[in-house]
């Protein structure tokens, strides 16, 4: 799959472009008149999902059957949102403060976040604990009566108390649990991209961060090339 993932040509080999969707004018082999530029690379992503191994970032390709065992998978599925839904600055801010600032409006049940009194693998951590959760029921495996919302949050903020990082992970206890983390590639790539992991691997949550981050800085191409053979 070739194109333009925000800002910048890519090529991504196959195996990573399982899930691929471009903005609505696209436009491939369409003549442009900037013939130094490789038309076929003028056409945005909008969106882009693929599963990868962790730590060696390996494309899916054969699972075995300890692979695909949830509670000890090392499989993460991996979601890109650029192009036409990339969205507004801010948007990991706005994140935040939807769970965690009790002004803010909410439906159903409200939920009350506190602040976790230590760092969590490097993380500010907010724990629900006020109305609509039932502290005792987190205990329960796959019970009836457990609330898919009752999730904590971490995150990293900057000098400029600019969010960096967001991750929600669920509060069952078992090793299945799921973790979705959020970050940007912004400035190199406008581009937002969600990570969603079994909560074991949370202690990774950094390397997995940079593991991602560097491997779509791999399918960087220069588009004034022609198109890799690697791609045909």
């Amino acid at each position: 799959m070739i194109g333009d993932l925000g800002g910048v040509s890519v090529e991504i080999p196959r195996d990573y472009a399982r899930f691929v969707g471009y903005n609505k004018d696209v436009h491939l082999k369409e003549s442009n008149t900037d013939k130094k530029l490789n038309p076929a690379y003028q056409s945005q992503l909008r969106s882009l999902g693929f599963e990868v191994r962790y730590p060696d970032m390996a494309s899916v390709k054969v699972q075995t059957k300890e692979e695909k065992d949830i509670f000890t998978t090392m499989w993460m599925r991996v979601g890109v949102n650029t192009g036409e839904d990339y969205g507004v600055h801010g948007y990991l801010n706005r994140k935040k403060e939807r769970y965690i600032n009790p002004t803010l409006p909410c439906f159903s049940k409200c939920f009350i976040y506190h602040s976790l009194s230590n760092d969590i693998y490097g993380l500010t951590g907010y724990t629900p604990t006020g109305t609509g959760v039932d502290i005792e029921k987190r205990s329960i495996n796959f019970g009836r009566g457990t609330d898919l919302r009752d999730q904590n949050i971490y995150f990293v903020q900057n000098n400029t108390d600019h969010v960096t990082t967001f991750i929600t992970c669920s509060n069952r206890s078992h090793t299945a649990a799921r973790c979705t983390q959020y970050f940007n590639l912004s400035p190199r790539m406008k581009a937002h991209i969600r990570v969603n992991y079994r909560k074991g691997l949370l202690p990774h949550w950094q390397k997995i961060q940079q593991s991602v981050s560097n491997l779509f800085y791999d399918f960087e191409v220069d588009s004034n090339e022609e198109t890799s053979d690697h791609l045909n």
